[in-house]
């Protein structure tokens, strides 16, 4: 519980200088409280299931080669809460009141979910090849593809912890004397919520549960430089997709707009506020819904009145995603490897790699949510992808 006092039982709440009278710890010793608070227990039951299958084995074909085949599969189910405890911001669904896309909802029941698409066909095969022509010689490669199991952040009992209206309260606004014992009643939550008050808000992209993929491949060469001495060269390399990152998202329009305004008007439209339809006009924009009020970039925004709530209440970016799987990442490298066996169990191992990695991801984990993100143009990913990274 929590009780909050103030000097206005000690003071004169009636007189002017009210403010300067009175001390709230005097009142505390009197035992009169201004306002207070009981926590009231609330458990949110995440439930996730998945299953995997694996297949492998070894054949020698001749005595000069070998291969080695794979099959994997993997199915992740839809994420539910036990009760249905659970709320989205859907950036699809209409909001009814304003006209435009962006609405909070609500799960109905413990069956429901908001990763709406499944995805049946992860299936992954692996081939490998040894095939040695020559006494001293073995050429290597292999192939696989490979999914990553999707990546949500299941913070206390659902993604982010995001169920508005379903925690009950149980509080006290009106001055009382603990004396008397504390006189709050519990209040259940209701859905009625309104989403501007809400920090921050969460948003589950429908293909969720899509794993990453990587596609894996090397090929080389080994040596035998004499009895103890091996040298071997590859190539390795990777391609994967639909990497999950939440911070591959952001409620703010493409450059393309940004430069479209600074061409014309310079830097005029940033710092100008948007509180009518003529005032955007007087730059070319589109006045986002009625009684709009909020920044030029605000009002340009994919989500205006997510950006309108950012800029007049938080200061913050309030939007977070969940299971974007946007990302992309592409390895290439040449490893050249010396091992070489010396006497009394002791072995040398040699290697030197040249590589280059480029991507637009950077965690699978999405912390609080991917405000570490360099990425300058969300509607050109593909070109944040090719940006060398490593």
């Amino acid at each position: 519980m929590n009780f909050n006092f103030t000097n206005n039982t000690t003071g004169n709440p009636a007189a002017d200088y009210n403010s300067k009278v009175g001390y709230g710890f005097a009142s505390f010793l009197l035992g009169d409280v201004s306002t207070a608070g009981e926590t009231t227990p609330y458990d949110l039951y995440g439930r996730q299931k998945s299953m995997s299958l694996f297949a492998q084995d070894s054949y020698k074909v001749t005595p000069k080669l070998t291969l080695n085949l794979g099959l994997r599969w993997n199915y992740t189910f839809r994420f539910h809460e036990k009760y249905g405890h659970w709320a989205n911001y859907d950036l699809n669904a209409i909001d009814p009141t304003l006209g435009i896309p962006g609405t909070l909802v609500f799960a109905n029941g413990g069956g429901d979910s908001f990763e709406k698409n499944e995805y049946h066909r992860n299936f992954g095969p692996q081939i490998g090849v040894a095939y040695s022509p020559w006494k001293k010689v073995v050429f290597r490669a292999s192939w696989g593809l490979i999914f990553m199991p999707a990546s949500v952040p299941y913070f206390n009992g659902v993604p982010n912890g995001f169920a508005p209206g379903f925690k009950g309260t149980n509080s006290v606004n009106t001055p009382f004397n603990w004396d008397s014992g504390y006189p709050g009643v519990y209040q259940p939550g209701n859905r009625n919520v309104d989403p501007s008050t809400l920090f921050p808000l969460v948003s589950v992209d429908p293909r969720a549960l899509r794993a990453g993929t990587s596609s894996a491949f090397n090929i080389g060469v080994q040596y035998e430089l004499t009895p103890n001495t091996r040298l071997e060269v590859s190539y390795v390399g990777n391609r994967a997709n639909h990497l999950a990152d939440t911070a591959l998202a952001w409620n703010e329009a493409p450059a393309s707009i940004f430069f479209n305004l600074v061409n014309k008007y310079g830097a005029g439209p940033f710092n100008y506020d948007v509180a009518s339809p003529a005032d955007a006009a007087k730059f070319g924009l589109k006045y986002p819904f009625p009684n709009f009020y909020g920044s030029s970039l605000a009002a340009v925004a994919p989500y205006p009145q997510v950006a309108e709530w950012a800029t007049l209440n938080w200061y913050y970016p309030n939007l977070l995603y969940v299971g974007l799987p946007l990302g992309q990442s592409f390895y290439d490298s040449m490893v050249v490897n010396v091992v070489k066996r010396t006497g009394r169990g002791l072995t040398m191992d040699l290697s030197y790699t040249l590589s280059r990695q480029e991507g637009d991801t950077f965690s699978a984990q999405q912390e609080y949510n991917g405000y570490y993100t360099p990425v300058q143009d969300f509607s050109n990913l593909s070109q944040a992808a090719h940006t060398l990274t490593g």
